[in-house]
């Protein structure tokens, strides 16, 4: 899932066991948040790689991200084995790519599969804040040595400020969403894409007709009761997480004219008409 995954998650990890698949977070100050467990269980591969393989895994990870510690610019042309460390799943797995994996797909056919949605007015606005407020995330071991990176992406010149007034948060939303990026995904980067496009294909990907329960965003906290009582599961309430990159309490609908607001009803119409949103007046 990709709206309130982490939040959804952090709730569930204290009913699994040992032998669960946990994608967890690899963002720091989530992975190592002592309120919440967001520790990867059972998701992690390692594997060697030499010659083209390892110059071409080099020179991807130091194209897509800016890491740390930071990789030599001629990493490509000096390496010749590499030895990885990296998630087999992908925190944001659609299920698609679930059932692409054999071993996991069977072994999951009979489990009750959950997602959750949110108005795409609302949640378009919460990607522009994250983009330029996310913070860094492990991207694997690499030859021994944990690497961290931030997504390479979004125009700092329309970076949010909190300072800023409606009508500049306004006409920094609208350029952004006018935008084309490289867009980090569970299918890897997706280049050179306009981004309210790529957020409404994205969003789509975690909507399947055979989902049993679906969380709806804006009544979270019933809605995880009603998950839970299904589950026979004690609900002990929802783990705050990635609250704090929205840096304005600015309504969504103040983001918006009527260009910016058709331009994201007509790219989400198939989603806003499945779960009946509207734009909030």
């Amino acid at each position: 899932m990709k709206t309130a995954g982490t939040s959804i998650e952090a709730a569930l990890v204290p009913h699994c066991g040992p032998d669960d698949l946990i994608t967890g977070s690899l963002y720091i100050g989530e992975i190592d948040n002592p309120d919440v467990d967001l520790s990867p269980r059972n998701n992690w591969e390692e594997f060697d790689l030499s010659g083209d393989e390892a110059k071409l895994y080099a020179a991807s990870m130091q194209q897509e991200f800016v890491t740390h510690p930071p990789m030599p610019w001629n990493i490509k042309d000096e390496i010749t084995t590499a030895r990885v460390t990296k998630p087999i799943f992908d925190s944001h797995t659609t299920p698609e790519i679930l059932q692409q994996n054999s071993k996991f797909s069977n072994l999951t056919r009979d489990y009750m599969k959950i997602t959750a949605s949110r108005n795409p007015w609302d949640s378009t606005v919460s990607y522009f804040w994250w983009c330029y407020y996310a913070p860094p995330f492990v991207l694997g071991v690499f030859d021994g040595a944990p690497v961290t990176g931030r997504q390479m992406g979004a125009d700092q010149s329309l970076c949010p400020l909190i300072e800023d007034s409606t009508d500049t948060l306004r006409y920094k939303f609208k350029c952004f969403l006018e935008s084309s990026l490289n867009h980090d995904s569970p299918y890897g980067i997706i280049e050179n894409c306009n981004t309210v496009l790529w957020l409404a294909s994205l969003a789509e990907c975690y909507y399947d007709p055979e989902i049993d329960f679906v969380i709806r965003y804006e009544d979270l906290e019933k809605e995880m009761g009603d998950l839970f009582k299904n589950l026979s599961l004690d609900f002990q309430g929802i783990p705050k997480i990635k609250s704090g990159q929205r840096k304005s309490k600015l309504p969504y609908k103040d983001y918006y004219d009527k260009v910016t607001k058709d331009m994201v009803g007509d790219a989400f119409s198939r989603m806003i008409q499945i779960f009946e949103y509207q734009f909030e007046n």
